[in-house]
C-alpha cells in the first residue's frame, strides 16, 4: 500500500511502506550494458576518464589553504577571465540568497567562502591534472616507429 503527500502546487510524493523498502533494498541491482570498449580497461570497466586524481584535489585544496582563495581568484582572473567573471557572479548571487534567508553574518560569510573554496577546488584540481598530464606527455620519448607519419605515395 502506497500513501501519498500532497501539498499545493507541488507533485505528488509517494511514501513506501517499511515492508516495500525492504524489497527494493534486497532486489538484485540492474546490471547496466556492457560500456564501449573505449571505457573499458585491461577488460575492467573504466568508471571515471582519470583525468583528476586524489591527490589533485589535494594538492588543490592545500594550495587554497596556504595562498588563500583570493589570491587564486586574482590568479584565475588573468589566465581565465570568463570563467572567473563567471564563478564570481554566481557566488554573489549565491551570498544574496543566503543573506535573504536570514542568516546571522557570521554563518553567512562561513557559508560564502566555503562555496568559494568548493567551487576553486574544482577549477585547480582539473588544472593540476591537466598539468599533471602535459608534464607526463612531455617526458613520455616519443617512438618514430608507432607515431603517425603521413603517407608519401
Amino acid at each position: 500500500m502506497q500513501r501519498c503527500l500532497t501539498t499545493p502546487n507541488q507533485p505528488v510524493i509517494k511514501l513506501r511502506t517499511p515492508k516495500e523498502r525492504l524489497e527494493l533494498m534486497n532486489q538484485d541491482p540492474q546490471q547496466p550494458d556492457d560500456p564501449p570498449s573505449y571505457l573499458r580497461k585491461s577488460g575492467r570497466p573504466i568508471t571515471s576518464d582519470q583525468l583528476v586524481v586524489a591527490k589533485d584535489v589535494l594538492d588543490a585544496i592545500l594550495e587554497i589553504r596556504r595562498q588563500g582563495a583570493n589570491r587564486l581568484i586574482r590568479a584565475m582572473e588573468s589566465c581565465e577571465p570568463a570563467l572567473c567573471e563567471f564563478f564570481l557572479e554566481e557566488s554573489t548571487n549565491l551570498h544574496s540568497e543566503l543573506a535573504r534567508l536570514g542568516l546571522r553574518p557570521r554563518r553567512l560569510r562561513a557559508l560564502s567562502e566555503r562555496i568559494q573554496c568548493f567551487g576553486l577546488t574544482l577549477v585547480r584540481s582539473l588544472r593540476c591534472a591537466q598539468l599533471r598530464l602535459w608534464d607526463d606527455a612531455e617526458s613520455t620519448p616519443i617512438d618514430p616507429r608507432t607515431s603517425d607519419k603521413p603517407d608519401n605515395g
